[in-house]
C-alpha cells in the first residue's frame, strides 16, 4: 500500500490498530472497508451505537456500497486500486464535513 500511495505522493507512515469496544462510544462514526467487517462490528456493537457503523464506500463517488479488497500478499495492481477506492472515499467524507460547517 506504501508503494502505491507513494506514486499519488502521498506517505503512509503508520500501521492499523485494533479494534477496541471503546471506540463505540468515542466516535461519531465507525467506518469498516467491507461487508464481513462490519456485519462483526454491528454483532458486538451496543445497541445504541449501530447507527454509526458504516461501510466507507458510503462516502465513495465511484464504489458506493462496495467491500474493499484486501490487497494483503497480492500484488501491486491489488494495492493500487485499495488506495483509489480509500482516496476516493476519503474525499467523499472530506466533502461531506466542508458541507455541514
Amino acid at each position: 500500500m506504501k508503494q502505491a500511495a507513494l506514486k499519488y505522493h502521498v506517505t503512509i507512515d503508520h500501521t492499523s490498530k485494533p479494534f477496541d469496544q471503546f471506540f463505540f462510544e468515542v466516535f461519531d462514526l465507525i467506518l469498516p472497508v467491507d461487508q464481513n467487517v462490519k456485519e462483526y462490528l454491528l454483532s458486538i456493537c451496543p445497541i445504541h451505537c449501530k447507527h454509526k457503523i458504516e461501510l466507507v464506500t458510503l462516502f465513495s463517488q465511484n464504489y458506493t456500497q462496495q467491500s474493499m479488497p484486501d490487497p494483503y500478499e497480492k500484488g501491486y495492481f491489488e494495492y493500487e486500486t485499495t488506495f483509489k477506492m480509500a482516496w476516493d472515499c476519503c474525499e467523499g467524507i472530506l466533502q461531506k464535513v466542508k458541507e455541514n460547517i
